[in-house]
């Protein structure tokens, strides 16, 4: 499978979606912004819904020992970073390691973790390729909700934080749905005809009603279950498809196109560096809630851009030694 353009640039577009939302959460901290909700809603569900639909290859090998070298690779790839840069927090923080483990975001690296034990938990999925499509479907489902329900309500306190199983169990549902549409290989172009525009629609739509309804829940009077069990399943899973069939219909071949393809092939070392970069929240105490939203969002955007900037400049420097590629990037 050969890169998918679109794909490069949706990434792209998520990775600064990304930085958006830190800049929010970690330097303005306003007190209420439904920006930073409705970007969160976005970004990493994107993420999972692209890992889950390149997890796939037509040509996988099932058997065992292809299993552990994948593994070996993916491990090189994503948890090397997560090692390096999880080390690397604790030691200029004066922080204890244990405790950060420990912590279900993980300095904001939880990602990298989620995303390994999706492909280690999901590969053995493939085996179900020997049994009949709507039979594999159904096993696939059942076996979801099982794993879901196991990460979220079985598992001890303490081995949750660890391991991260909330955020695993969350974000589950859009890797699966990636997952899914590549392995029955539906082909996005037969949304390409008279009938796109009516499905893209009834999803945006669907997505706005569980917009609203995440904000209610979130911070109304609803049942705070109801949310936590099934809304937000539901919610990620439609704005990670909405996003990818926008994409998919449009092909960005000037500078911008460019530039997010580049963005989306280097998501990963934009993802562990941009950190080091965003400002202090001190820096903006007091003045924050005060400032008009469109204003706040502008302001959020100009300094995610100049935190880009720099990440990426760090990443081109650090680059150019082959072994800080290894280990920080998985390179």
């Amino acid at each position: 499978m050969g890169r998918l353009v679109f794909v490069d640039q949706l990434k792209g577009v998520a990775i600064f979606l990304v930085i958006i939302g830190h800049v929010y959460n970690f330097s303005l901290v306003p007190s209420f912004s439904y920006v930073p909700t409705f970007i969160s809603m976005i970004h990493m569900p994107v993420f999972m819904f692209i890992a889950g639909y390149m997890f796939h290859r037509k040509d996988d090998s099932l058997k065992v020992i292809a299993y552990f070298y994948s593994m070996c690779r993916k491990f090189q790839r994503i948890m090397l970073p997560f090692i390096s840069f999880t080390i690397i927090v604790c030691v200029l923080r004066d922080w204890n390691y244990c405790d950060l483990l420990m912590n279900e975001m993980k300095y904001g690296y939880w990602f990298l973790l989620t995303l390994f034990m999706f492909y280690l938990v999901y590969y053995p999925f493939l085996y179900l390729s020997m049994l009949s499509k709507y039979i594999e479907l159904l096993v696939y489902l059942i076996l979801s909700v099982l794993l879901i329900l196991l990460c979220k309500y079985i598992f001890s306190g303490g081995v949750k934080s660890l391991l991260s199983l909330d955020l695993f169990a969350q974000y589950s549902f859009p890797f699966l749905i990636g997952m899914w549409l590549n392995k029955y290989r539906i082909e996005l172009k037969i949304l390409q005809n008279e009938r796109k525009n009516i499905l893209y629609t009834i999803l945006i739509t669907l997505f706005l009603i569980a917009f609203y309804l995440f904000v209610q829940i979130e911070y109304g009077s609803f049942i705070a279950t109801v949310q936590s069990f099934g809304l937000r399943f539901v919610m990620i899973g439609i704005s990670g498809l909405i996003c990818w069939i926008f994409f998919s219909n449009i092909n960005l071949t000037n500078k911008l196109g460019s530039c997010l393809s580049w963005l989306g092939m280097n998501s990963l070392p934009i993802y562990v560096l941009h950190y080091f970069f965003l400002p202090d929240s001190a820096f903006f105490v007091g003045c924050v809630d005060s400032i008009d939203g469109v204003i706040l969002l502008s302001i959020s955007v100009l300094i995610s851009l100049l935190t880009l900037s720099l990440t990426v400049i760090s990443y081109k420097v650090l680059s150019y030694s082959a072994l800080l590629q290894r280990f920080l990037f998985g390179k």
